[in-house]
This record gives C-alpha cells, structure tokens and sequence, in this order.
C-alpha cells in the first residue's frame, strides 16, 4: 500500500491565524488587548507586553525575511537568551490566539471529516497509509480533530517536542514542533509556566 503524504505548511491555516506579511499586525492586536487587561494589573501582564512588542517589531516583513528565519539568525549566533525568548513569545502568541474557539480554519474540519472512519468496534480512526507533515506551529489540526470527533487527537503520537515518536508509524510529525497544549486540562495548568522562559 502506497504512503500518501500530505504536506502543510504556510498558508495552510490562513482562514484562522495571518501569514509571515500578517504576523506583526496580529501580534500588535493582541498586545493592544492585553494592555487594557494590564491596565488593571500593571506587574502581572507587563512582561509578556513587552516581550509580545517586541516580538511584533521583529515579526515586521521589512527586518527579517521571517519569523523563522530571525530565530536562526539568533541561533547560529549564539543569543540564546533572545532565542527563548523568541520562543516563549511566539507561542504564547499561538496559545492565546487559539484559545478563542472561533479560530479554526475549517478546511481542517473538512480533511478530517474525508479521511476518518469507524469499524466495527466502533472505533474512529484513520488510513494506515496517511502521514501529516506540518511545517506550521500552531494547532489547527488537532482543533479540527477536536472539532470533528470531541475528542483530543492523542498526543500527536509524539513523545516529546524532541522528534521522538511513540509509534513507528505516527500520523502527525510537527516539523517545527508545536505552540499549543495536548489538550485543554493542560491549559489552566501550564500557561503560566509557558512564559517562564528562562526555565531550562
């Protein structure tokens, strides 16, 4: 039996999250509401305005080619303070951004729908044959599969956001690994510790 392979990458998720020339705008919105939040609590919300700002100015189409590619400007020179900071910005960007259940792009709802089915047992599952490769960070694809079936998509058959699959055959490889949470008890619990990114 032949692999499909199905490769997404940028503008894969455009109907729910903006492109590289949209990022900076998106980002700049979302600080601009979480000042008003700040407003009434200056200390707690100050440094993830500032490192949002500055994430927005970086993000500006006019100073790097992109996002991604500033990250490894910043790796291969050694800044790894600013690299984690990066990271911990950019996905605290995706995380709060996602968590409005009105941000999906629905073309994932209708993959999903396609290539799902149940057998006897009743059971919901999917070709044997399929692989996702997805250069995107964000999570469009597991909260289509939530949307679908109102179940969580497992882990994305991933260990850890090493690249260490659990499985010989994974469904999901997140190139890029992944800003989001493997599902929404993970929420309330880790946000915080999300943004503590000088933890190791």
């Amino acid at each position: 039996m032949a692999l499909v392979t199905y490769l997404l990458g940028a503008g894969a998720s455009a109907r729910a999250l903006p492109v590289v020339n949209q990022l900076s705008d998106s980002i700049y919105g979302l600080v601009d509401k979480l000042k008003q939040i700040a407003i009434q609590d200056n200390t707690a919300l100050q440094s993830v305005v500032d490192d949002l700002d500055w994430l927005a100015e970086k993000a500006k189409h006019e100073n790097n080619t992109t996002i991604d590619t500033f990250a490894k400007q910043l790796y291969l020179r050694g800044e790894g303070e600013d690299y984690k900071r990066l990271i911990a910005a950019l996905s605290l960007y995706f995380v709060l951004k996602q968590s409005n259940p009105n941000c999906l792009d629905r073309r994932y709802c209708d993959f999903w729908t396609n290539i799902l089915n149940i057998d006897k047992s009743h059971t919901i599952g999917h070709p044997e044959n399929l692989l996702l490769l997805s250069w995107n960070y964000d999570a469009q694809v597991e909260k289509a599969y939530h949307e679908v079936v109102k179940n969580h998509f497992k882990s994305f058959r991933v260990k850890n956001r090493k690249h260490t699959w659990d499985t010989a055959n994974p469904l999901l490889i997140k190139l890029n690994g992944s800003a989001d949470f493997l599902n929404e008890e993970d929420f309330g619990n880790k946000l915080s510790m999300l943004y503590n990114w000088n933890t190791p």
